[in-house]
């Protein structure tokens, strides 16, 4: 799996670790909007410097994924065609809600005149601004040579997993209480990512995501009857094949 996803990114496996991380990292940006942030009254008081844009309003993911594109270009992602890699990586972010938007040339190349909700002036510089300081806290990952369909959608798979493991109340709870970043300089950043990190192989193995382990025994042991034929072939061939290829998960 590991290295499927790799390849089909066209990196290996460090690198596709870091890219997934960052992709996952800017799943939600589309929120820095005012028609979302807007969308708690108890924070209206506090956007009272940021642009109001005259806009309806759209899907955060799908927001995200029209602003993206042009930013993945401006990290050095191939932009010439519509499966290249900065299309691509921006419909893995527009996707993690579990459906692909279609985006158009106009939204790709000129996000905040196609997208007006976006918003213009301190949203833009904010967007930049998170986006800046996520790619450096996650070691500046190189821009891919190419995405491929595949490799999309399992890397938009990985980041929708992602996504539902850290958003479960619990461990948002948990995270807020060890306490949030007070600033936002990269010290704080960075410790805050590096304790999240602790923690979440314990989320993974909460979520039976750990690697699978079969109790001693067979067949006999487990059902009342005799096994079939097909029943019999399993039994006595899964365990080697698990055995051969559990290194490639």
């Amino acid at each position: 799996m590991k290295d499927s996803l790799a390849g089909e990114v066209s990196s290996n496996q460090a690198e596709a670790r870091s890219l997934l991380a960052y992709w996952a990292a800017l799943h939600d940006l589309g929120k820095c909007a005012d028609c979302f942030q807007g969308l708690s009254e108890s924070h209206r008081s506090t956007l009272k410097n940021y642009p109001k844009p005259d806009a309806s309003y759209q899907s955060h993911a799908f927001m995200g994924q029209a602003w993206l594109g042009q930013a993945f270009v401006g990290q050095g992602y191939g932009a010439t065609r519509s499966y290249s890699p900065a299309f691509r990586a921006a419909q893995i972010v527009g996707g993690h809600h579990g459906r692909f938007t279609p985006i158009n040339h106009v939204e790709f190349r000129s996000p905040l005149e196609a997208v007006p909700a976006l918003g213009d002036g301190l949203w833009e510089q904010q967007r930049r601004a998170i986006l800046a300081a996520v790619h450096e806290l996650l070691g500046a990952p190189a821009a891919p040579k190419r995405v491929s369909a595949a490799g999309a959608a399992m890397a938009c798979a990985v980041v929708i997993l992602a996504d539902w493991l850290v958003s479960q109340e619990s461990f948002l709870v948990e995270r807020i209480r060890a306490g949030l970043p007070s600033q936002g300089d990269r010290a704080s950043l960075q410790r805050h990512l590096q304790d999240s990190r602790v923690v979440v192989p314990l989320l993974l193995q909460q979520a039976g995501l750990g690697r699978l382990a079969f109790k001693a025994g067979g067949f006999v042991e487990d059902f009342p009857f005799p096994p079939n034929d097909l029943q019999s072939s399993i039994a006595e061939k899964l365990p080697t094949f698990s055995t051969v290829t559990q290194g490639c998960f």
